[in-house]
C-alpha cells in the first residue's frame, strides 16, 4: 500500500514538473515569435518608412544596420548574462524589451527616433540563443530534436 502511494507521488511529480517544463517552454517560444513577428511585420515597410521620414539611401541602410549591429554587440552579452542570471529572467526581459523597441519604432516621428527604436528591438531581440540555452538546460537529451524543431517551427 505505501508502494502504491509512493509511486503516485512521484507520478504526479513528474507531471507536474512537465507542466511546468510545458508552461515554460510556451512562454519561451511565445518570446520568439513575437520578436520574428515583429521583424517580419517591420522589414518590408521599412523602405516606406523612410521615405516618409525624408531619409535618403544612407539612411535606409542605417535603419537596416541599426538593428543588426545591436544584435551583434547584445547576443554574447545576453548569453553571458543568461548563464549567470538564469535563462527566464533574460527569456522576460528581451519580450518587455522587445516590446519597448517595437513601441518606440511605433511612435517614431522621424529618423532618429525610429533608429533608436531599432536599436532597442536588437538589443533585446536575442531571445532565440537564450531559447536555445534553455532547452538544452531543460529538456531530456532524447526529446531535444523535437523541441529544436518547434523552435525552428517558431522562427519561421
Amino acid at each position: 500500500m505505501e508502494d502504491s502511494v509512493a509511486t503516485s507521488s512521484k507520478v504526479s511529480t513528474t507531471e507536474t514538473k512537465n507542466n511546468a517544463q510545458r508552461g515554460s517552454l510556451l512562454i519561451a517560444y511565445l518570446s520568439v515569435f513575437i520578436d520574428m513577428l515583429g521583424l517580419s511585420l517591420i522589414i518590408p515597410i521599412i523602405p516606406f518608412l523612410a521615405i516618409r521620414f525624408g531619409a535618403n539611401a544612407a539612411s535606409l541602410g542605417y535603419i537596416y544596420a541599426s538593428y543588426n549591429g545591436a544584435q551583434m554587440i547584445s547576443v554574447p552579452v545576453t548569453g553571458w548574462l543568461s548563464d549567470s542570471y538564469g535563462r527566464k529572467p533574460l527569456i522576460m526581459a528581451s519580450l518587455f524589451g522587445s516590446f519597448a523597441g517595437f513601441l518606440v519604432q511605433g511612435m517614431a516621428t522621424d529618423i532618429v527616433t525610429f533608429c533608436m527604436g531599432r536599436v532597442i528591438t536588437g538589443i533585446f531581440g536575442g531571445s532565440v540563443p537564450i531559447v536555445n540555452a534553455y532547452i538544452v538546460d531543460t529538456v531530456p537529451q532524447k526529446l531535444r530534436p523535437k523541441y529544436f524543431a518547434q523552435l525552428g517551427a517558431v522562427i519561421i
